[in-house]
């Protein structure tokens, strides 16, 4: 019984004793913070919690959606009511005058019936909604971009300091081997001195990725936020499909639909034809609509019976000269159209552009992906080819130290053609404006999971 008890007291020993070791670690001093696997979808997510820029393009949306209110405003009626209590109390007056207390009342009311300046202008406040619509859709599609760039900038630069660590512990292996065949006579000393001038070679290049990669977790931080985190790594196979449609033509049609940019600046140019109207207009004559109530006991400074009185009528105003402001004002909003004419122009080709370099960048993502994909393989190969050399005399230290370089290259160039197809992928439907989570939920599959 003794022995029985004995054995179920064992276990309890050893968990309290892991479980001190556990704390004696957590509570050492200089330990890197933890970090947790954050995917491409939660880095979105909290872009969309933190990032300032789009933050910003919220609030000027909301801004911009009070503009029709706005644009109404000025074809409903205008009412205005004052008062005003005044203690007159005279020095020196003729007689008529008396110390007296004055009140006046009145109330003022106008409707604009025939204003075509106000009209063009309530058409101009109505584009505005949907101008900052597109302005917020084409931020929240940049922000798509952002997010994907600046996660894998941060993959490729930890995939860089891990390769130059791969690298540096094979230079290693082999400036110890070469040390040790020196001592014995099998190599020259030519041998150790290539060996440790790549060692610190590669040491420079460790701390110089080190930097890249703080300088790139910074950047992905000023867009998600801060904390300690780390992008998922990419599968090591992923699909790798042509774009559809596969015609570069039908994504620039799809641009001209889609792209809210585009869309912004198509709606800028029928803002600027409103302004046009909106100046030639006050050429014109305008007519309102205007009544009122007063009620006053005083008239210049003497003390009157209380008057009270209504009126009604219309106002009619007839433009004739404005010391040449009217016709200063449309020349201008006449520029202001060509402007506006020119930047759609101008932003249509930036498309054009982005479309071109995205759809043909896919495609010799893809080749390159293929070949390098070979080329490790064929490095992978040649590395052991002269590692055996090496043994057997064959080849030098400074053979074997170039094909260990050439296979980290190779891998290197090889992740870092997947990303630029990634990259390109989300960059070719953004400049369509098409780009939406469920495309991001797509390539985070591609990621192996937290």
């Amino acid at each position: 019984m003794k022995i029985e008890m004995d054995c179920r007291k064992k276990p309890h020993r050893r968990f309290h004793l892991l479980l001190g070791w556990v704390f004696i670690l957590l509570l050492q001093p200089g330990l890197p913070p933890s970090l947790y696997a954050m995917d491409l979808m939660e880095a979105y997510n909290r872009a969309k919690e933190y990032d300032p820029l789009y933050a910003s393009a919220v609030y000027e949306n909301q801004a911009y959606q009070t503009k029709s209110r706005q644009g109404l405003s000025y074809l409903l009626p205008q009412i205005q009511s004052s008062g005003t209590i005044a203690r007159y109390e005279f020095d020196t007056a003729p007689g008529i005058y008396q110390n007296y207390t004055g009140t006046t009342y009145n109330i003022n009311f106008k409707q604009p019936l025939f204003n075509l300046s106000r009209f063009a202008e309530y058409r101009q406040h109505n584009l505005l909604p949907p101008m900052g619509e597109m302005k917020l859709a084409e931020t929240l599609q940049n922000l798509g971009v952002r997010v994907t760039e600046a996660y894998l900038h941060v993959l490729a630069a930890r995939d860089t300091l891990e390769l130059v660590a791969e690298e540096k512990e094979a230079v290693a292996k082999q400036l110890e081997q070469a040390k040790k065949m020196f001592k014995a006579g099998a190599v020259a000393i030519t041998e150790v001195h290539d060996a440790e001038a790549r060692y610190h070679l590669v040491l420079s290049k460790e701390a110089e990725a080190q930097n890249n990669l703080s300088v790139k977790m910074t950047a992905l931080q000023r867009i998600v936020g801060p904390g300690s985190f780390a992008p998922s790594r990419l599968k090591d196979t992923i699909p790798l499909t042509p774009p559809e449609p596969d015609a570069l033509d039908r994504w620039i049609e799809m641009a001209k639909e889609r792209n809210p940019i585009l869309k912004f600046f198509s709606y800028n140019i029928q803002y600027f034809e409103e302004e046009v109207k909106k100046y030639r207009a006050q050429h014109f004559p305008y007519v309102d609509l205007s009544a009122g109530y007063n009620r006053s006991n005083t008239r210049d400074y003497i003390k009157t019976n209380t008057i009270s009185y209504g009126m009604i009528g219309l106002n009619v105003i007839i433009p004739i000269f404005s010391g040449g402001y009217v016709v200063a004002k449309t020349d201008e909003s006449k520029a202001r159209l060509g402007q506006a004419k020119k930047e759609y122009e101008s932003t249509y080709l930036d498309i054009v552009q982005k479309l071109t370099e995205a759809f043909l960048g896919i495609r010799s993502s893809i080749v390159r992906v293929n070949t390098l994909t070979v080329a490790v393989k064929s490095a992978e190969v040649s590395l052991h080819s002269n590692q055996k050399g090496f043994t057997a005399g064959i080849r030098t230290i400074v053979d074997v130290l170039n094909a260990q370089r050439e296979l980290y290259n190779a891998k290197s160039k090889l992740l870092e053609a997947k990303y630029l197809y990634i990259i390109h992928l989300i960059k070719l439907r953004a400049a369509a404006g098409i780009l939406s989570e469920s495309d991001l939920a797509m390539v985070n599959d591609w990621f192996q999971k937290p």
